[in-house]
């Protein structure tokens, strides 16, 4: 058991809707955990062939995810990788939060009329 590419998730699409086999045999078949087959077949309802894809370490609401392997190793504290990424997150927050205030513009204008 483990990882599962997508083939072995389509497979078990395939054996659930068209050959009408039960998710415990797909288990059974597939060497998957039954959890496992029951969230492919549930999100492949939902979001059809695009659930079935691996969607770890991606983006979630533009801000990335750490990544594992920044700070494998570091065992001292929170680690600098850890550190590093949490300081991004908290600039990133602090852009977004600077542009939907509309200080970004309003300090810029204010610049542009005070240096003449």
């Amino acid at each position: 058991m483990g990882c599962y590419d997508i083939e072995t998730r389509r497979i078990a699409i395939e054996l659930f809707f068209k050959k009408n086999r039960t998710r415990k045999q797909i288990a059974d078949e597939l060497d998957a955990s039954l959890s496992s087959v029951k969230r492919w077949i549930r999100v492949y309802r939902d979001f059809g062939d695009e659930g079935l894809k691996d969607h770890r370490g991606t983006w979630r609401d533009g801000i990335p995810r750490m990544p594992r392997s920044i700070d494998k190793g570091l065992d001292e504290g929170m680690g600098i990788g850890r550190r590093c990424h949490q300081l991004e997150l908290e600039n990133a927050y602090l852009k977004r939060l600077w542009v939907l205030t509309g200080d970004g513009s309003a300090r810029n204008s204010k610049r542009g009329s005070s240096n003449r």
